[in-house]
């Protein structure tokens, strides 16, 4: 376990987090402005995807570009609120299923997710 936080520490790339919050303009018409907010910075592992392991790993996304983010489990809930991430300049959407949650499996002390570009 302490090898990894090592590896995180000295391999992992910064990832920006952008929160949001959604205002609907108007119910009838169904019209939503969205402000995102400063972005987070936290440290994480990334691994590229290849389009066969994207079809795979995240089913029904119909994407080429994906990536696999392992970090500390503490950042959990901000990840799940995020409404985009950037890495290297890219930003990513984290995959979610029908729930409209973003999927995050735990791995002991760390979580691991897939996100892709829109």
């Amino acid at each position: 376990m302490y090898e990894l936080d090592e590896l995180i520490k000295s391999n992992g790339k910064i990832i920006w987090l952008y929160l949001s919050k959604e205002i609907s303009d108007d119910p009838e018409e169904e019209s939503k402005t969205i402000t995102v907010f400063n972005p987070i910075t936290i440290r994480g592992l990334i691994n590229d995807l290849t389009s066969a392991s994207v079809n795979w790993k995240m089913p029904g996304t119909g994407v080429v570009q994906g990536k696999e983010i392992v970090c500390d489990k503490k950042y959990r809930n901000t990840i799940e609120m995020a409404y985009k991430l950037k890495i290297d300049g890219n930003e990513y959407v984290g995959w979610k299923d029908s729930s409209n949650k973003t999927q995050i499996r735990e791995e002991g002390a760390y979580i691991r997710l897939y996100v892709y570009r829109k």
